[in-house]
């Protein structure tokens, strides 16, 4: 536990690609794809308020804890980015082990925003309450994770890609294979709802191309709609 940004650093730089796609993986050109990306980045700035992370170590470890486990805890103080640890433990300094910990809950570069939308999702969304139903995709981009969880009931299903290391990843997020509804009535993905804006994006060529700025959000959570 604990750690400093250079050892998350190192890690990242050791690890090797979790997920590539085959070769002769159909993709469309990018041009098709860069209207609806600009018009879209446009939106969420013109009218979402820029959220920016210092460190995005944070925010990415408990959006992959949030969207790919059925339930998930934080420990005291994560929400403000505490990470103090005891020299030679793997363990906090601050984990209230031996204090009763007073802390200013609202104190600036806190994740709480973030968390509350990820817990908003989880919530709204049975298909994020579950495992049972966990398919991994293929991604282009070895420093990205794509999945997609469908409720046990098949009438909820969400998309999610989060970026696993800090540049910024431009990549296809493949949807072709994935199928919604129930029984027989199974139908192609035809078009996703980003869980934390709202907006909604068409699935053609069966699939979407993304960019994914870690600075301002390492995660993609996405509704899928036949």
């Amino acid at each position: 536990m604990g750690g400093s940004d250079d050892d998350f650093d190192d890690f990242l730089k050791r690890r090797k690609p979790v997920f590539r796609s085959p070769d002769d993986m159909f993709e469309p050109p990018a041009e098709l794809d860069r209207v609806v990306l600009r018009r879209a980045r446009e939106a969420i700035e013109s009218e979402r308020p820029l959220r920016v992370f210092r460190n995005p170590r944070w925010a990415t470890p408990v959006a992959l804890a949030a969207t790919l486990s059925s339930n998930y805890g934080i420990y005291n103080g994560f929400e403000l980015l505490e990470h103090q640890p005891i020299p030679g433990r793997e363990e906090y300094l601050d984990s209230e082990k031996y204090e009763i910990k007073v802390r200013d809950w609202d104190r600036p570069d806190n994740i709480k925003p973030y968390i509350r939308d990820l817990n908003r999702a989880r919530r709204e969304n049975t298909a994020l309450q579950q495992t049972s139903q966990l398919r991994f995709l293929p991604i282009d981009d070895g420093n990205v994770i794509g999945f997609v969880k469908e409720s046990v009931d098949q009438t909820n299903t969400v998309a999610v890609a989060i970026a696993l290391s800090r540049e910024v990843h431009e990549f296809w997020l493949p949807l072709g294979d994935v199928q919604l509804g129930t029984g027989s009535d199974r139908r192609h993905v035809a078009a996703v709802e980003n869980l934390i804006t709202g907006e909604r994006y068409p699935v053609e060529w069966g699939g979407i191309r993304l960019r994914i700025d870690p600075v301002r959000d390492p995660a993609y959570l996405f509704r899928c709609l036949a």
